[in-house]
């Protein structure tokens, strides 16, 4: 039971961290969040990460 309540204080803290930053969340997946305002909605960014 503690573990879950810890899990979701963590979530709500991630929530609303992100949307201070302008993200919105996909209310189906927790993990995915897109940027409201984003500068470049139309290119695909083909970025090589290390």
């Amino acid at each position: 039971m503690r573990r879950a309540f810890f899990q979701l204080v963590v979530k709500g803290l991630l929530k609303s961290s992100m949307s201070e930053q302008g993200f919105r969340d996909l209310s189906e997946e927790w993990w995915h969040y897109t940027l409201v305002d984003e500068p470049y909605p139309d290119t695909y960014f083909d970025v090589p990460v290390r």
